[in-house]
């Protein structure tokens, strides 16, 4: 994808949904995601996928953020605000799900690049999110996914982010 392509595609995730699914969901919950991804708590933040449009090459999913996970004690103390990096990690994770469905295999990755992210909304304690990601691009040597954190239909953030994939 050719840089101004990326930079359009990008500004248009401040303005709607980048994917809207249609039809039956699926529920797919932490064992499911276990299988595809390496992360574990506390580091997994993806609690279930909603929604897979193979051919959309797209993935919905949830997370709640409650009021006693530890980084609010720090960020910041009366005024907690989830941190914009830990919001990129999770539609991260979210769009490594997709991939062994769009490959018909697993892969491991290595994260490679952020090519733009933006941070719209505060997301406070007790939350309920909606992540959503699409894959942009991909070869046999990387992935470009474009993610987005809503907050009751608000666009919270989002991201396009690059990885590698490794070699099995």
């Amino acid at each position: 994808m050719d840089p101004l392509e990326l930079r359009s595609t990008a500004r248009s995730a401040r303005r709607k949904p980048i994917w809207v699914p249609q039809g039956e969901g699926v529920l797919l919950g932490r064992e499911e995601i276990e299988r595809m991804l390496p992360h574990r708590e506390p580091f997994l933040f993806v609690d279930e996928i909603t929604h897979i449009g193979v051919e959309q090459q797209s993935i919905r999913g949830r997370r709640y953020v409650p009021a006693s996970d530890p980084v609010f004690a720090g960020h910041f103390p009366g005024e907690p605000v989830y941190p914009g990096v830990l919001q990129i990690e999770m539609v991260g994770q979210l769009g490594l799900c997709l991939l062994p469905l769009l490959l018909g295999r697993s892969t491991r990755v290595r994260a490679l690049k952020v090519h733009a992210a933006e941070y719209l909304e505060a997301i406070g304690p007790d939350s309920e999110l909606t992540l959503l990601a699409r894959i942009l691009d991909w070869n046999d040597y990387t992935a470009l996914c474009l993610g987005q954190v809503l907050c009751r239909e608000t666009i919270c953030s989002y991201s396009v982010q690059e990885v590698y994939l490794v070699e099995e």
